[in-house]
């Protein structure tokens, strides 16, 4: 699991923040509260080093799990020592308040845990089903009211051992009656053997049109591997297992779609990313061969692609990606989901429109860094396409 600089630095300047001033607040305690707390600081400094310097060294799947719940464990320690700080600041000025204020950081305590618990024992385990009409004045007319179910960012290894979740996923799939079934990236964290045991409940959708793409987490760049062939073949065996799972892989190139006498071309590109050395996407060469006033449909994992490139191919009227996971957390308010993901991505999360052109955001299945979705419930877009 590849632990960002720039977060590494985030998390210890975080640890030596809190853990100071709570070392000041201790300095009339016994010795061994500030052992504690000394001990408690410095495992985890040591623990973040280890991750940031060796743990992109060991190819191991499970070690990706771990490392999530051991993030988690970290933020169920230091979030509530930073709100019990908060509130030690807020009594010593407001004295006169201190009960009041003693409820309220109870009160906080409590809805923190709560959230916690319910965000990852409950949610990531309840699908929800999101369904969108996307109007398209030029789709083809046989292709009016045609069903596509969008799944995206599942990441096996974030629910190891899980059958009956995924049966569940499949189950409520099938009951769409769908006519393509799209996957649109990041199937594994990192590692092929992710996706082992899981051809004969992915092989039960039922889809007459089943057809993926890869996302950033599907190529192993998350890790150093000891060789270039040891990092080729667990690609080729990701690759080779979505179709062990019934899946056609669409790699910068594209397939044509037939309905009665009306066809559409299916464009599916490898991961689109900003710096050229890990930019495996080849938009043109996924064009080439596709006739003019052709309808097209494009599958890119991260929504970035539509605006830095997609745009300016003006047959290509709908794009479906995911890859944000609308940052894991947000809420739903009059219909639109407000979430920090914002911050990060113009568009994270549900159905955008520039003129003609549209985008469909998922945030998908799974999770990643972090085994918690807050407020979001794993997604099943099912998209139905409308010419009017």
């Amino acid at each position: 699991m590849k632990l960002y600089t720039e977060v590494y630095l985030i998390l210890l300047l975080m640890i030596f923040l809190t853990d100071y001033f709570m070392h000041k607040q201790l300095k009339n305690r016994i010795l061994i509260y500030k052992i504690f707390n000394f001990s408690i600081s410095t495992f985890f400094v040591l623990a973040f080093t280890w991750i940031k310097l060796f743990s992109i060294h060991i190819n191991n799947h499970k070690l990706t799990l771990i490392l999530m719940w051991f993030n988690l464990l970290f933020l169920c320690i230091y979030i509530p020592k930073i709100i019990v700080l908060i509130f030690i600041f807020l009594k010593k000025k407001y004295k006169n308040q201190h009960i009041a204020l003693n409820s309220v950081q109870y009160m906080i305590l409590s809805a923190f845990i709560f959230i916690v618990f319910y965000s990852s024992i409950i949610t990531p385990f309840q699908f929800r089903i999101i369904k969108t009409e996307v109007i398209l004045p030029t789709l083809p007319s046989s292709f009016n009211d045609y069903k596509i179910i969008q799944l995206s960012d599942i990441h096996l290894g974030s629910k190891p051992f899980n059958k009956v979740f995924y049966k569940k996923m499949v189950e409520l799939i099938n009951n769409e009656n769908p006519d393509l079934v799209v996957f649109t990236g990041d199937m594994v964290n990192n590692y092929a053997e992710e996706m082992t045991g899981y051809e004969d409940v992915f092989k039960q959708i039922k889809a007459t049109n089943k057809y993926a793409i890869l996302g950033n987490h599907d190529y192993g760049d998350y890790s150093i591997w000891e060789t270039k062939q040891a990092k080729a073949k667990n690609l080729n065996n990701i690759k080779s297992n979505f179709a062990a799972f019934g899946f056609k892989l669409l790699l910068n190139e594209h397939v044509f779609l037939h309905a009665k006498k009306d066809s559409f071309a299916l464009i599916g590109v490898e991961n689109y990313y900003k710096n050229p050395v890990k930019n495996y996407a080849k938009l043109d060469k996924a064009l080439t061969g596709i006739k003019k006033n052709t309808f097209q449909l494009l599958l890119t994992h991260t929504p970035v692609h539509w605006e830095k490139e997609v745009l300016k191919h003006k047959e290509v009227k709908l794009t479906l990606s995911g890859h944000t996971h609308a940052a894991q957390m947000g809420t739903t308010i009059l219909g639109k989901i407000l979430s920090p993901a914002v911050l990060m991505y113009k568009q994270f999360n549900g159905l955008y429109t520039i003129e003609e052109q549209n985008l469909y955001v998922s945030r998908g299945i799974g999770y990643i860094g972090l085994p918690i979705l807050i407020g979001l419930n794993p997604e099943i877009s099912v998209i139905t396409l409308k010419s009017k």
